[in-house]
């Protein structure tokens, strides 16, 4: 005969079984919906890395285009200079698709701002463009080919930066060896590197400068940098600014007239 001793065993059992089944159940579905992050992830690494051409259009500014050369960055147009990495860097994982995306059937792209895009940015030949903030306001809806996003909304700050978001602002893109100054009757003299090694820009403007400024002096400066090369470039003192223009002759870096050593 069973007892009830014998019977609460059973249940007991019983009741094991199945939990052990439903936390079986429960882990395989969590395994399961981890499973397209986990590769989504690995795809948009493998995107990022695969990443040799950045091109910023937006209506109404000049276009620019940055290129990658093994690990380094180069800004290509409408100047040649290096690239700031940490500016670039944020912008380069938008390169990478995120996990969670709509149909763009999905989306009111007028709504959005999608069907006039405030900016697109090309990563190789994929155009992302960069519509309206979302309402709560701290993300901008992107759309990259049928597939609807989200960015955060500095992204089109740090785009509408243009040129001096992203370039180095070192006037001297490494260390100097010596500097010299030539006058606009030929005459040269030396200046003193330590003084002017640090100078930064605070702003990269296309050429040509406004027809409203005139120089008050002009010279050449000719750099020779520690790796042996030389860059002269073109110095123009304005009253509240000084430009100096390199040899690309295209954008001209702008520093406050008074943290530029007297010469």
């Amino acid at each position: 005969m069973v007892t009830q001793r014998h019977r609460t065993h059973q249940w007991v059992l019983l009741a094991t079984a199945l939990l052990v089944v439903l936390c079986a159940a429960i882990a395989w579905v969590v395994w399961h919906d981890q499973q397209p992050v986990r590769v989504a992830i690995g795809n948009a690494n493998v995107q990022r890395a695969t990443v040799n051409t950045v091109r910023i259009v937006r209506d109404g500014h000049p276009e620019f285009a940055l290129s990658r050369s093994a690990e380094q960055w180069r800004m290509t147009h409408p100047c040649d200079m290096d690239v700031n990495g940490a500016r670039l860097d944020p912008l380069l994982n938008l390169a990478s698709a995120p996990v969670h995306s709509y149909a763009a059937s999905e989306v009111d792209l007028e709504a959005a701002g999608l069907l006039s895009p405030q900016a697109s940015v090309f990563f190789n030949d994929t155009e992302l463009a960069i519509g309206q903030p979302d309402l709560a306001g701290d993300r901008r809806y992107v759309q990259r080919k049928d597939r609807i996003e989200f960015a955060p909304e500095w992204v089109l700050s740090l785009i509408t930066g243009g040129i001096t978001a992203f370039a180095d602002l070192s006037l001297f893109p490494s260390q100097l060896q010596s500097l010299t100054l030539t006058q606009a009757d030929g005459n040269t003299r030396a200046l003193n590197p330590a003084e002017w090694q640090e100078l930064t820009a605070t702003q990269i403007v296309t050429l040509p400068l406004p027809d409203t400024d005139t120089p008050s002096n002009s010279w050449t400066l000719t750099a020779l940098l520690a790796n042996g090369t030389r860059l002269p470039m073109t110095m123009l003192r304005y009253p509240s600014y000084v430009a100096f223009i390199n040899d690309n002759k295209d954008c001209a870096l702008l520093l406050t007239a008074a943290s530029v050593p007297s010469v």
